[in-house]
């Protein structure tokens, strides 16, 4: 004896998370250089620095799912439409945390395809690197993060030497 049945399955679209390209960005920066904003690089040595998001709502180019499929690296870009914070801020001088570094310190600007990030001078006798946390969001999605290493370099700076007060000395 057997039965049958007809059963209807309804799948209901969830607003699924922006990711990154890249789990880790690169910035090389001069010590000294004043203050200014950076290309962040991926590991393909390209400035891409932004997430990406399947779902059609979050997408910046309007583009139907059809047209990048479904492999996760043809998702389309979402800058305009995602939400972008530096969430945290570590400075190293080599295996060891140093002080505090605001996050107030740097910034996220917005390039026609991609993000920069705007980071203070640096002293490589301070510090050697900096890492960034940097989080993504789109509408009430979960969030993901990606790291952005700035690698300090060091300059020769020219020597100095501190100057000894006078001293009166008799004959």
């Amino acid at each position: 004896i057997s039965k049958a049945a007809i059963v209807e399955v309804i799948v209901q679209d969830v607003n699924e998370a922006p990711f990154w390209k890249s789990e880790q960005y690169t910035i090389s920066v001069w010590e000294s250089s004043i203050g200014k904003s950076h290309g962040v690089r991926d590991y393909q040595n390209q400035l891409s620095f932004l997430a990406l998001d399947v779902d059609k709502d979050d997408k910046d180019d309007g583009s139907s799912v059809e047209k990048w499929g479904t492999t996760k690296g043809n998702a389309p870009p979402c800058l305009t439409k995602c939400n972008y914070t530096i969430d945290s801020v570590i400075a190293y001088k080599g295996s060891s945390t140093v002080g505090n570094h605001p996050k107030s310190l740097y910034s996220l600007q917005e390039q026609q395809t991609f993000y920069n990030i705007s980071a203070p001078a640096y002293n490589f006798e301070a510090m050697d690197r900096v890492v960034l946390k940097v989080k993504v969001w789109s509408r009430s999605s979960p969030s993901a993060s990606a790291d952005v290493t700035i690698t300090i370099l060091d300059r020769n700076e020219p020597p100095s030497m501190d100057l000894l007060p006078q001293i009166a000395l008799n004959e």
